[in-house]
């Protein structure tokens, strides 16, 4: 070590969340598709509206897929004759899966500072006498080794 050079270990000490992450295996790719997940988030809705909705009436297919199931039926509810509609004073409560827009756009805004696509901070230092500045680089492809020691 040459005497301008500054270890960060003596300044910041050791990097503790990246030493606990590195333990656990939480690799860029592993974090990569945790945020890829992130970005396809969906969350159930519930719906309330008035009058009756039978499980019947309700368009088929998979509730994962968007398509809404009856949770609950209040009230009163009138049969019909065959083929005739069903009626009722109360009310149904549907559920469907529907997109979670508040998490796909934190995904997003992550995604986005991961890349790097926004400006870095201004800092304003001032430092008297010779700097030495090590740029390290990281290589995103190879999962083997962490920040620190590429």
């Amino acid at each position: 070590m040459m005497i301008n050079e500054v270890d960060p270990e003596k300044i910041n000490g050791p990097d503790v969340i990246l030493e606990a992450m590195k333990d656990e295996k939480m690799t860029a790719k592993y974090l990569v598709k945790r945020l890829k997940r992130e970005m396809n988030a969906k969350k159930p809705t519930r719906l309330k509206v008035k009058g009756v909705v039978t499980p019947e009436t309700t368009p088929k297919g998979n509730p994962k897929r968007g398509a809404p199931k009856v949770v609950g039926i209040s009230g009163l509810i009138i049969e019909g004759e065959e083929g005739q509609n069903a009626f009722g004073d109360g009310e149904t409560v549907l559920e469907f899966i529907d997109h979670d827009i508040g998490t796909q756009q934190r995904a997003r805004m992550d995604a986005h500072k991961l890349r790097g696509d926004y400006p870095s901070e201004k800092h304003d230092l001032k430092v008297t006498g010779d700097l030495t500045v090590i740029v390290k680089k990281y290589d995103w492809e190879d999962d083997t080794n962490s920040p620190e020691e590429a």
